[in-house]
């Protein structure tokens, strides 16, 4: 017969095999997306459930009915999750749980006291049919970012089955009251019919509202990327307005640097000057030797603060970005000489040089004066006026040339503003500064130039 229910059971049954595979294919495509892992797992409930109500009357109640709708009703109250999942609703726990828990004590209850009676196996299944539907129908519509027509139709389709499966109802209970059927027995398939048709009908409308919410998530991602991009625009905005400051602030820290070097290089020379001519003045007094000592002092003490302005400035500009060290071969055994022979008598007698004839090295000769003399300085203040001479000697390895510093001084917790003035300097021009323990034992400090120019024999 055309509408046999065991007929339509297995049609049905493929129709939902079919879904199933169409959901495991938007599963591996959208593994993220919410409600497909469910609505393929639903399906495949459905399946073995439908074969065995196509079974009714061969095997025990107790598969065909009990356990067939325990499969088929968990298939429904999946699906219930799959369509709030895809509304972006809170699954109904408790309609779906309650539901479900009237399916557990129902079906037992029928397979022990009337079991075979079609009137009561259409009652329970229309009671649970309606309920489903109905929450079917309420999530779809609160589906906000789904359009109303699509969210309409569901809803409307749900509602069409909550009145055939009234009408189920009906026909059930009236077959339990008086024992005859509203319809008549070769048309009863008529149920399986209209669920076939619900289930293919039901499945389109649900893959159109996870057509929706993919679109409005695109939608909500387009206008996220809008409004990072708007964010980034800002960003760059004022960046470029920082980078303006910031080298507006340069050419102030160039100008007030230019300045410094002005200001402070003159009076120090003129009072420099002025305590040459006053020592100049004294020698010839024969008990001023005291006051000589003073003079000495004071320009010692003139020469210090130039030094260390020189060091001040020469970092900052490196720091700065505004000037860069040169890379120029020039004699660091001369340069030194040079440097010794300018020293006042009292600082030069207490410094020991042991240079060789010559030692090209490669960097900045300004940088490496300022780098050694500030190291120089620094050792003979932290030593002390009595303590031994400091000893310089300059030596030369393969690739580098190395000025070694040795004496004592006093002991210090990390490194001094001079060390660390020096490492900038020499670092900026390819050398490097050991100082403390990587010195090694009795040395105050190693400085290393690169040398690329072959040393000059005598």
């Amino acid at each position: 017969m055309l509408l046999d229910q065991k007929t339509l059971a297995v049609v049905l049954a493929a129709v939902l095999l079919l879904q199933g595979i169409g959901w495991l294919l938007i599963w591996r495509n959208q593994p993220h997306t919410p409600g497909v892992k469910i609505s393929f797992i639903s399906s495949l409930l459905f399946v073995p459930g439908l074969l065995l109500l196509s079974l009714r009357g061969e095997v025990s109640v107790w598969l065909s009915d009990v356990l067939a709708n325990y499969l088929g009703v968990g298939g429904l109250v999946l699906t219930l999750f799959a369509v709030a999942d895809m509304a972006d609703r809170p699954r109904p726990w408790r309609i779906g749980l309650g539901l479900y828990a009237l399916n557990i004590i129902a079906w037992p209850l029928y397979a022990l006291f009337v079991p075979g009676h079609l009137g009561w196996i259409g009652a329970i299944g229309a009671v649970l049919g309606m309920g489903i539907a109905l929450a079917c129908a309420r999530e779809a519509w609160g589906a906000q970012q789904a359009p109303k027509v699509i969210r309409g139709l569901i809803a409307a389709l749900n509602l069409f089955h909550v009145a055939f499966s009234a009408f189920r109802f009906i026909d059930g209970l009236e077959e339990i009251l008086t024992g005859t059927s509203l319809v008549p027995a070769g048309i009863r398939g008529v149920f399986y019919l209209e669920f076939i048709l619900y289930a293919a009908f039901f499945f389109i409308g649900i893959v159109a509202l996870l057509g929706s919410r993919l679109a409005y998530a695109l939608v909500q991602q387009n206008e996220m990327l809008l409004r990072e991009a708007d964010q980034r625009r800002q960003l760059q905005a004022e960046l470029a307005a920082a980078l303006a400051e910031e080298s507006a602030a340069r050419r102030e820290q160039r100008h007030f640097l230019d300045m410094v070097s002005h200001e402070f290089r003159t009076p120090l020379a003129i009072m420099d000057r002025a305590a040459e001519m006053i020592g100049i003045t004294l020698s010839a007094k024969p008990d001023a030797a005291p006051q000589l000592g003073e003079v000495a002092a004071m320009r010692n003490e003139g020469q210090r603060l130039r030094l260390m302005i020189d060091a001040f400035l020469a970092q900052e500009r490196l720091q700065s970005g505004l000037g860069e060290p040169r890379r120029e071969s020039f004699d660091l055994a001369d340069q030194l000489d040079e440097w010794h022979v300018g020293l006042e008598e009292q600082q030069a007698a207490r410094i020991d040089l042991d240079l060789p004839q010559h030692c090209l090295v490669q960097g900045d000769p300004d940088l490496t004066r300022i780098a050694i003399a500030s190291l120089v300085d620094a050792a003979l203040h932290g030593a002390g006026p009595q303590a031994v001479p400091l000893k310089l000697l300059l030596q030369r390895t393969e690739t580098s040339a190395e000025l070694i510093l040795e004496g004592n001084a006093a002991a210090g917790d990390g490194e001094s503003l001079s060390e660390i003035t020096a490492r900038r300097l020499l670092e900026a021009q390819g050398g490097e500064l050991l100082s403390g323990a990587a010195a090694g034992p009795g040395r105050l400090a190693v400085l290393r130039l690169p040398c690329r120019v072959p040393e000059q024999t005598s």
